[in-house]
């Protein structure tokens, strides 16, 4: 399925060229690391893909499609603290652990003739967890806090008041507890470490979202990618197979 189509993009300020004539796809699934040097247009491209910038060209996004995107350097509402940021995130699932609960209530007392009906849609509601990890909402909460080192004492404090790290991890954190149909990670990364970066590994292996991903750390995109975008020159080229295979 094809989630996002460009097709002959370009985008430039003043008399900086980011890219011309860049055509791709991104389709459902999809796990693409793009590359090249500093200022070459990698985020401008994201911010465009996002629907956040204007370019030239044609670009078509599917109907209803959810995009998140990690920035290198987050910029927060004043006066909140992390936890207000992650409850807003996740309150979708604890809503949707809220339904399977109420329908396996229903199922249990409801007459016969109605428990196929009530069945079906236990099992959608049940498939869409799955697919967003299949973790209840608490314990996802859990997981992805523990997975990128934030700190528990460091969710009631003013997002102002932490550092730029902490910052960060607050923001991929957040990122982690949405559930889009994409996600357009730039340098999710840094300020991990070891760990933080192997959980971040595994989540994405185990997630159902096409992810297209900016990095410096040729391990990560080894390990996250099997398709390689480098930017070079204004021009996009493509190779299949993870950052080494793609050297």
């Amino acid at each position: 399925m094809t989630l996002v189509s460009a097709n002959r993009l370009g985008k430039s300020y003043g008399d900086k060229i980011c890219f011309q004539d860049v055509s791709f796809t991104i389709r459902a699934g999809a796990r693409i690391g793009l590359i090249g040097q500093n200022g070459c247009g990698k985020t401008t491209l994201f911010r465009v893909v996002s629907g956040e910038e204007e370019s030239e060209g044609e670009l078509s996004r599917r109907r209803g499609l959810e995009i998140a995107r990690l920035e290198q350097a987050p910029i927060f509402p004043g006066g909140v603290t992390p936890r207000d940021l992650l409850a807003e995130a996740i309150r979708p699932w604890r809503e949707l652990d809220g339904d399977i609960e109420a329908l396996r209530e229903e199922l249990a007392t409801a007459e016969p003739k109605e428990q196929n009906a009530i069945l079906r849609r236990l099992e959608r509601l049940e498939a869409r967890r799955e697919a967003g990890n299949g973790e209840a909402a608490s314990r996802r909460a859990e997981v992805v806090l523990h997975g990128v080192g934030l700190a528990a004492e460091l969710l009631e404090q003013e997002i102002s008041t932490l550092s730029g790290g902490e910052r960060c991890r607050v923001a991929l954190a957040r990122l982690l507890l949405l559930d889009p149909d994409v996600w357009l990670l730039d340098e999710p990364t840094n300020h991990l470490d070891i760990s933080g970066i192997e959980f971040l590994e595994r989540f994405i292996g185990a997630s159902a979202a096409a992810i297209l991903t900016v990095s410096h750390d040729r391990r990560f995109l080894d390990e996250t990618t099997d398709e390689i975008w480098e930017l070079e020159s204004g021009r996009l080229y493509r190779y299949r197979g993870n950052y080494s295979k793609s050297r």
